[in-house]
């Protein structure tokens, strides 16, 4: 359970720092 946790906040960590560094990236 705990692992799946984590693996799901890893997953949603990744896709909003690749969010936001595209936003970083349009913004510049």
């Amino acid at each position: 359970m705990i692992e799946h946790n984590l693996l799901s906040a890893s997953k949603l960590y990744t896709n909003i720092s690749r969010v936001s560094k595209d936003t970083h990236m349009t913004m510049l």
